[in-house]
């Protein structure tokens, strides 16, 4: 059987027998993973397989919810249960720094559509619009674009309503009709402050706009977590890297980081990934065991450089 590592709980946590879930629970944490078939997929049938069991997924996630803050994982992620023992151990730090930034805090997607045929009608009076009306005849273009540069101004309005009252916040593209998309990080003490945001948005033309919320979630959108795996070759690399020997304590490899640092024959990001993962390596205590570190998928940047100052 194989295992899809779905998420990480702070606390002990056993699931229901009817729930489809395998829990592990180590040191401070409980690994909570989805069974797998053996059949390997490819292409288009992935592909399908992977958007049906989305939705299942998602409820998963947000039932684990109820139990504490979920760090979750990116689909698909397989993993073996017996491995979370090392996985934990190696990377206890940057879990600890993950609990703590989103302890008590809930995702949310936000998106505003409004009706673009009576656009015109509606906003004729505004600075963008009502040009338009002064001359005989406009060109299909102009038009395009005084309606194009009103949605940009009110999509600011409403992501300056919603960002004011989020802890992070991250826009996602607009297609057409959509004059806001973003996803917001909220404490949930917020959720009332959200609520009246939503409102003043749709008062802005309460028959024209279609909102639409979903959540509260897990902060899938902000810290969804990766794994990469080293093997015996990628730990040696990294030890030649720091001028180390095979098998060096924390202190001597912090000290090695350092003395690196000051000098320019390697990249900055390569030295500290080196010293992350002989760190990794040396908190499992298994020269021989693959080492799997965990880096961090959010929306519009990438966080693996500061996961490595966190090592």
């Amino acid at each position: 059987m194989k295992y899809e590592l779905l998420a990480l709980l702070s606390g002990h946590y056993a699931a229901p027998s009817d729930a489809d879930l395998v829990t592990v629970a180590r040191g401070d944490y409980t690994a909570v993973f989805l069974p797998r078939s053996h059949k390997q997929l490819f292409g288009q049938t992935l592909r399908r397989t992977r958007l049906s069991s989305a939705p299942k997924r998602q409820a998963h996630l947000e039932t684990l919810m109820s139990k504490g803050t979920v760090l979750p994982f990116a689909p698909a992620t397989v993993f073996d249960p017996q491995g979370t023992d090392a996985l934990v151990a190696s990377n206890a730090e940057v879990f600890r720094t993950l609990f703590e930034r989103l302890r008590n805090r809930v995702q949310y997607q936000i998106s505003v559509e409004w009706t673009e045929s009576r656009v015109l009608e509606q906003f004729r009076n505004t600075s963008e619009i009502s040009p338009l009306f002064a001359g005989s005849s406009v060109s299909g273009r102009t038009v395009s674009a005084a309606v194009t540069k009103l949605a940009d101004r009110l999509g600011q309005c409403i992501v300056s309503r919603l960002s004011s009252i989020a802890c992070e916040f991250s826009e996602l593209p607009r297609q057409r009709a959509l004059i806001a998309n973003c996803v917001i990080l909220i404490e949930a003490t917020e959720e009332p402050a959200l609520d009246e945001a939503l409102a003043a948005i749709d008062a802005i033309w309460s028959d024209g706009l279609r909102i639409r919320q979903i959540g509260p979630g897990p902060a899938v959108s902000f810290a969804t977590l990766t794994l990469q795996r080293f093997g015996k070759r990628d730990l040696a690399r990294a030890h030649r890297v720091l001028n180390l020997s095979d098998r060096p304590s924390s202190d001597e490899i912090r000290d090695a980081r350092q003395r690196r640092l000051r000098d320019a024959s390697a990249t900055v990001s390569e030295i500290r990934m080196a010293a992350r993962l002989a760190l990794a390596a040396h908190k499992i205590g298994d020269p021989g065991q693959p080492v799997h570190i965990v880096d961090i998928w959010s929306e519009g940047r990438a966080t693996t450089g500061d996961l490595e100052r966190v090592a």
